[in-house]
Protein backbone atom coordinates (compact mmCIF):
# COMPACT_ATOMS: atom_id res chain seq x y z
CA UNK A 1 0.00 0.00 0.00
CA UNK A 2 1.34 3.44 -0.94
CA UNK A 3 1.04 6.43 1.31
CA UNK A 4 0.14 9.95 0.29
CA UNK A 5 3.80 10.92 0.75
CA UNK A 6 4.92 8.20 -1.67
CA UNK A 7 2.32 9.26 -4.23
CA UNK A 8 3.40 12.89 -3.89
CA UNK A 9 7.02 11.82 -4.49
CA UNK A 10 6.00 9.93 -7.65
CA UNK A 11 4.01 12.95 -8.82
CA UNK A 12 7.04 15.19 -8.24
CA UNK A 13 9.24 12.83 -10.27
CA UNK A 14 6.75 12.86 -13.14
CA UNK A 15 6.60 16.66 -12.98
CA UNK A 16 10.40 16.73 -13.33
CA UNK A 17 9.98 14.78 -16.57
CA UNK A 18 7.40 17.36 -17.63
CA UNK A 19 9.68 20.33 -16.94
CA UNK A 20 12.72 18.80 -18.68
CA UNK A 21 10.59 17.66 -21.61
CA UNK A 22 9.05 21.12 -21.97
CA UNK A 23 12.39 22.91 -21.92
CA UNK A 24 13.84 20.54 -24.52
CA UNK A 25 10.74 20.52 -26.73
CA UNK A 26 10.23 24.27 -27.04
CA UNK A 27 13.95 24.95 -27.43
CA UNK A 28 14.11 22.28 -30.14
CA UNK A 29 11.42 24.11 -32.09
CA UNK A 30 13.05 27.52 -31.91
CA UNK A 31 11.25 29.00 -28.91
CA UNK A 32 13.65 29.18 -25.96
CA UNK A 33 11.74 29.08 -22.68
CA UNK A 34 12.70 29.53 -19.05
CA UNK A 35 11.09 27.57 -16.27
CA UNK A 36 9.44 29.84 -13.70
CA UNK A 37 9.79 28.12 -10.33
CA UNK A 38 7.02 29.08 -7.96
CA UNK A 39 4.87 30.32 -10.82
CA UNK A 40 1.89 32.49 -9.91
CA UNK A 41 -1.61 31.41 -10.79
CA UNK A 42 -2.54 31.01 -14.43
CA UNK A 43 -3.70 34.20 -16.06
CA UNK A 44 -4.20 34.14 -19.81
CA UNK A 45 -6.48 37.01 -20.59
CA UNK A 46 -7.53 37.73 -24.13
CA UNK A 47 -7.22 35.41 -27.13
CA UNK A 48 -5.86 32.01 -26.13
CA UNK A 49 -5.49 28.39 -27.17
CA UNK A 50 -5.61 25.25 -25.02
CA UNK A 51 -4.78 21.60 -25.74
CA UNK A 52 -5.34 18.63 -23.46
CA UNK A 53 -4.49 14.93 -23.73
CA UNK A 54 -5.62 12.20 -21.37
CA UNK A 55 -3.53 9.21 -20.37
CA UNK A 56 -4.21 5.98 -18.48
CA UNK A 57 -2.28 2.97 -17.26
CA UNK A 58 -3.34 0.16 -14.94
CA UNK A 59 -2.64 2.17 -11.77
CA UNK A 60 -2.66 5.82 -12.88
CA UNK A 61 -4.76 8.12 -15.03
CA UNK A 62 -4.81 11.82 -15.71
CA UNK A 63 -4.21 14.51 -18.28
CA UNK A 64 -1.66 16.95 -19.62
CA UNK A 65 -2.84 20.43 -20.56
CA UNK A 66 -1.13 23.33 -22.36
CA UNK A 67 -2.59 26.83 -22.23
CA UNK A 68 -1.11 29.93 -23.83
CA UNK A 69 -1.90 33.00 -25.88
CA UNK A 70 -2.49 32.86 -29.61
CA UNK A 71 0.67 34.94 -30.10
CA UNK A 72 2.81 32.23 -28.46
CA UNK A 73 1.25 29.51 -30.60
CA UNK A 74 1.86 31.63 -33.70
CA UNK A 75 5.54 31.84 -32.67
CA UNK A 76 5.62 28.02 -32.65
CA UNK A 77 4.20 27.88 -36.16
CA UNK A 78 6.57 26.15 -38.59
CA UNK A 79 8.35 28.47 -41.02
CA UNK A 80 6.70 26.64 -43.92
CA UNK A 81 3.26 27.81 -42.71
CA UNK A 82 4.12 31.45 -42.02
CA UNK A 83 3.17 32.84 -45.44
CA UNK A 84 -0.28 33.85 -44.18
CA UNK A 85 -1.70 34.78 -40.78
CA UNK A 86 -2.55 31.61 -38.83
CA UNK A 87 -6.16 30.50 -38.76
CA UNK A 88 -7.97 29.12 -35.74
CA UNK A 89 -7.57 25.58 -37.12
CA UNK A 90 -3.82 26.01 -37.64
CA UNK A 91 -3.27 27.40 -34.13
CA UNK A 92 -5.31 24.58 -32.57
CA UNK A 93 -3.40 21.96 -34.59
CA UNK A 94 -0.04 23.42 -33.61
CA UNK A 95 -0.74 23.47 -29.86
CA UNK A 96 -2.39 20.04 -30.05
CA UNK A 97 0.73 18.63 -31.67
CA UNK A 98 2.99 20.23 -29.05
CA UNK A 99 0.83 18.70 -26.31
CA UNK A 100 1.11 15.35 -28.10
CA UNK A 101 4.90 15.61 -28.40
CA UNK A 102 5.27 16.61 -24.75
CA UNK A 103 3.17 13.75 -23.43
CA UNK A 104 5.12 11.42 -25.74
CA UNK A 105 8.36 12.53 -24.06
CA UNK A 106 6.85 11.90 -20.66
CA UNK A 107 5.53 8.49 -21.75
CA UNK A 108 9.02 7.44 -22.90
CA UNK A 109 10.40 8.26 -19.46
CA UNK A 110 7.52 6.48 -17.69
CA UNK A 111 7.94 3.35 -19.83
CA UNK A 112 11.58 3.20 -18.73
CA UNK A 113 10.29 3.24 -15.13
CA UNK A 114 7.79 0.40 -15.62
CA UNK A 115 4.61 2.38 -16.43
CA UNK A 116 3.23 2.29 -19.98
CA UNK A 117 0.26 4.66 -20.27
CA UNK A 118 -2.12 4.70 -23.20
CA UNK A 119 -2.68 8.18 -24.63
CA UNK A 120 -5.77 9.83 -26.06
CA UNK A 121 -5.75 12.19 -29.01
CA UNK A 122 -5.45 15.91 -28.25
CA UNK A 123 -8.52 18.03 -27.73
CA UNK A 124 -8.04 21.72 -28.47
CA UNK A 125 -9.96 24.83 -27.51
CA UNK A 126 -9.77 28.29 -29.04
CA UNK A 127 -11.30 31.23 -27.21
CA UNK A 128 -10.95 34.37 -25.16
CA UNK A 129 -10.15 34.54 -21.45
CA UNK A 130 -10.16 30.75 -21.01
CA UNK A 131 -10.63 29.63 -17.39
CA UNK A 132 -10.23 26.13 -16.00
CA UNK A 133 -11.92 24.54 -13.01
CA UNK A 134 -9.79 23.30 -10.15
CA UNK A 135 -9.46 19.50 -10.26
CA UNK A 136 -11.56 17.74 -7.64
CA UNK A 137 -9.57 14.51 -7.33
CA UNK A 138 -6.01 13.27 -7.57
CA UNK A 139 -2.98 15.54 -7.75
CA UNK A 140 -2.54 18.51 -10.02
CA UNK A 141 0.22 21.00 -10.65
CA UNK A 142 0.73 24.00 -12.91
CA UNK A 143 4.12 24.83 -14.39
CA UNK A 144 4.90 28.10 -16.17
CA UNK A 145 7.47 28.65 -18.87
CA UNK A 146 8.31 32.17 -20.02
CA UNK A 147 9.44 32.96 -23.55
CA UNK A 148 10.02 36.12 -25.60
CA UNK A 149 6.57 35.53 -27.15
CA UNK A 150 4.79 35.11 -23.78
CA UNK A 151 4.04 32.53 -21.11
CA UNK A 152 3.14 28.88 -21.65
CA UNK A 153 1.23 27.21 -18.82
CA UNK A 154 1.37 23.43 -18.48
CA UNK A 155 -0.80 21.46 -16.07
CA UNK A 156 -0.30 17.83 -15.11
CA UNK A 157 -3.16 15.96 -13.43
CA UNK A 158 -2.74 12.46 -11.99
CA UNK A 159 -4.88 10.09 -9.97
CA UNK A 160 -2.93 7.16 -8.56
CA UNK A 161 -4.28 3.80 -7.46
CA UNK A 162 -2.87 2.46 -4.20
CA UNK A 163 -0.69 -0.04 -6.12
CA UNK A 164 1.04 2.59 -8.31
CA UNK A 165 4.81 2.72 -8.23
CA UNK A 166 7.68 3.77 -10.45
CA UNK A 167 10.51 1.27 -10.62
CA UNK A 168 13.57 2.52 -8.76
CA UNK A 169 15.88 2.52 -11.77
CA UNK A 170 15.25 3.03 -15.42
CA UNK A 171 15.03 -0.38 -17.04
CA UNK A 172 18.06 -1.79 -18.78
CA UNK A 173 15.91 -3.05 -21.65
CA UNK A 174 16.72 -1.85 -25.16
CA UNK A 175 16.98 1.93 -25.14
CA UNK A 176 14.00 3.62 -26.76
CA UNK A 177 14.78 5.98 -29.60
CA UNK A 178 14.69 9.65 -28.72
CA UNK A 179 11.81 11.75 -29.97
CA UNK A 180 12.16 12.49 -33.66
CA UNK A 181 14.61 9.64 -34.31
CA UNK A 182 11.99 7.35 -35.82
CA UNK A 183 8.99 7.80 -38.06
CA UNK A 184 6.18 5.25 -37.91
CA UNK A 185 3.44 4.93 -40.49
Amino acid sequence: MRTLVEQAQYFAEIQEYLVKGSLDLFEGYGLPVKYALGAPSVDISGPSVMAVIGYAATTVRGSLLLLTSRAVVAALQPVELRDEPPTEAVLRDILGEFCNMLIGRMKNRLVSRGVAPLLSTPTTIFGDDLKLPVPTSGMSGWQRFSSPAGDIHVRLDATFEVEFELSKDETTAAKLPSEGETVLF
